[in-house]
């Protein structure tokens, strides 16, 4: 029991440092954010302070951060890197846990009250994923459609996830967008990702922007064949094959 301790730091260090390098790099893919308008310093020293095991300081340090990087260029790394690292906290640090649970209590009570907007649903629906609470996500997302109705559309982006996750196909098919054009939003993106790759190809990886982009066209092939789309479904195919064939000749350095 004497290396229970140095056996939980390692732990610790080898979870957070890859969350770290994985959550940041997807943001980089996803929203081309650089490093230094991230607040990279402060998500640094809260991974330090884990490391170290000052674990009262390094929750202090994360709720800090997720109340100052609140509408900041951060924001997308505030909701991924910034809770997942938090609910990493919670496994060893039971009051870390106790702080993102009774977040998302207090975020709840005001979704039932009808009293959120889109930012505090976001804010609900991701501290749930870190905690592995999306079950509870999508019994209030059905209570917003039942008691208020007019928030419903514009919540469903922020738990589709969750819902493809769990298969909810019936509620997907309600609010679904157009297939097609969330193919050319995932193609568009895979540019983006590909533009900053000419740019700097040390901190991107081709292979990692592909494996991103094959995941995400799966994902919504496979929904929008459940929902019943199929000619939507044989289209995006069609794309998608005719897009990835052309890629085969270009350049990316």
């Amino acid at each position: 029991m004497r290396n229970e301790p140095q056996q939980i730091n390692i732990q610790i260090k080898e979870n957070s440092m890859n969350k770290f390098v994985a959550s940041i790099l997807v943001v980089l893919l996803c929203s081309q954010i650089a490093f230094a308008q991230v607040g990279e310093d402060d998500l640094s020293k809260i991974y330090a302070l884990m490391v170290d095991e000052k674990y009262p300081e390094a929750l202090a340090a994360h709720q800090k951060y997720f109340k100052d990087s609140k509408g900041t260029s951060a924001s997308g790394v505030r909701l991924s890197f910034g809770l997942s690292s938090w609910a990493e906290l919670g496994k060893v640090y039971p009051p870390a846990h106790m702080a993102l649970a009774q977040m998302a209590t207090e975020r709840k009570n005001s979704i039932y009250a009808g009293k959120a907007d889109f930012g505090m649903f976001q804010e609900y629906s991701s501290i749930n994923s870190y905690i592995d609470r999306q079950d509870e996500s999508v019994e209030t997302f059905l209570y917003v459609e039942k008691h208020y109705p007019a928030q419903t559309q514009d919540f469903f982006p922020l738990i589709e996830d969750t819902l493809i996750s769990k298969k909810q196909y019936d509620i997907i098919k309600k609010y679904a967008r157009d297939p097609i054009l969330e193919f050319e939003n995932l193609r568009n993106r895979r540019e983006y990702s590909l533009s900053y790759l000419r740019k700097d190809s040390n901190n991107y990886s081709l292979d990692q922007i592909n494996t991103d982009f094959d995941q995400r066209y799966k994902v919504l092939l496979e929904t929008t064949e459940k929902i019943g789309l199929n000619e939507e479904a044989a289209e995006i195919k069609r794309r998608y094959d005719g897009y990835m064939k052309g890629n085969l000749l270009r350049k990316y350095h």
